[in-house]
Parts: structure tokens; sequence; C-alpha cells
């Protein structure tokens, strides 16, 4: 993340966690749940080239999904529980999929679209969205190769399968990049919760070696 421009987090380090005003629930800097922040200071607004609607599975845990990051950073991206599924323009709205039949985001002009539709869940529980045929008609993009940074590995997927908030991030670049011709970090703060619980998982396992695990122990040693 060196290369990236993404706001410091360190005045959130050390904040206690406080009850969310909706749901009541306990938490440090926003609500998963009811996608809110809970302090008003210290966390960037991030302002997106496309808006994003992301779709996410019930089975789904909202406290460990990063999808949420993005709806707490930018207001153009908005998150349904499946089965909600708006009723998109196909014209104008794009799948971000890696099926058999999707476009490398390189070989289209993305440029077009409005709309990002964006799927949340483990890999296994994706293919119920996918299957919807509300989903099924719109056109699917894909990326080249990234290697994922996630920590919270999944059994029989490689490194090369995205989480939800690297997946927005890297189609926004695309996308500015495409619109401007030209990318200089305006989307890099989309990471920012993701590099702040980063930074907090690899803290306490440095501390505490005892306690890695098995799936958390490769990410360390990156």
């Amino acid at each position: 993340f060196s290369s990236l421009q993404i706001s410091s987090f360190d005045s959130l380090l050390e904040l206690n966690k406080q009850k969310c005003p909706k749901c009541t629930k306990s938490r440090r800097w926003y609500c998963c749940f009811c996608q809110i922040r809970l302090i008003d200071f210290g966390i960037p607004a991030v302002d997106l080239p496309i808006d994003v609607d992301i779709i996410h599975h019930p089975g789904e845990n909202l406290t460990k999904s990063t999808a949420v990051h993005a709806c707490i950073l930018s207001k153009q991206v908005q998150m349904f529980d499946f089965p909600e599924i708006p009723d998109y323009d196909v014209e104008d709205t794009l799948l971000l999929f890696p099926s058999k039949d999707s476009f490398e985001v390189d070989t289209i002009p993305i440029e077009k679209y409005k709309k990002l539709v964006v799927i949340d869940s483990t890999w296994f529980q994706c293919k119920s969205v996918f299957r919807d045929p509300r989903i099924q008609r719109l056109k699917c993009v894909k990326f080249p190769t990234y290697k994922t940074h996630f920590w919270r590995y999944q059994s029989n997927v490689d490194d090369t399968h995205l989480s939800t908030i690297e997946a927005i991030y890297y189609f926004q670049r695309h996308y500015f990049q495409r619109v401007h011709g030209t990318y200089n970090g305006e989307c890099d703060n989309l990471l920012f919760f993701f590099l702040l619980h980063s930074h907090i998982i690899r803290k306490r396992y440095t501390e505490y070696p005892e306690k890695i695990s098995r799936k958390i122990r490769k990410f360390m040693d990156e």
C-alpha cells in the first residue's frame, strides 16, 4: 500500500467502541449493519467516477464484509440485501463478476456506463445471486489478474480472488483512468478501512504470534 495515497488513520487507532444511534450495537468507527459513521472526524470521503450498487448475500456476515467499507466512505455506494435487486437499465449498468462470458475491462467502453453492480458474498455463495434473472441480464466485466491482500482466506480459492472492496477499488481506478486518461490516487481512499484493519491484524498477531491461525499465517508472511 506504500505507493497509494491513503489518508492517515492514526487518530482512529485509540478510539473506544460506542453505540450506534440506530441499532444500539457497539462499534468503533462505523456501524456495519446501518452503514453509518459513528465519528465525524478522521474518515475520508471518496468521490467516485461511477456509482456502485452492492448486492449482499444474507449468508455473508456484515461484520466481516469489506463491502461495508465502500458504503461508509462514499455516498455513491448503496447496499441491497438479496433477493432485493433494483430494476436496472441494462444499457447503462455493468456487473463486475468473473464469469466465463465476462469481458476484460480494457476491451469494452466502460466509460459509457453509469452504474456498477457488485455481488458481496463468499465465492461459494455468489452463484445463487449470479443466477438470478435480473442479474443475468447485465453485461459482465472482469479484471486482468490482481493478487488479493485480504487476510480472510477461503478454502480452495487462490489469491487472485479479490475481496469486495478490492474489486470495487480496481474498477474505479480503471474507470477513472479511462475517462480522464490518467490516475493520481483519486480513489485510493476506498482502501482506507481495508488498510486500517490490515494494520490492526498484523499488529495483534505480531504481539501474540501463538494466536495466528493457519489462514492468517499466509497473510502475515507477505
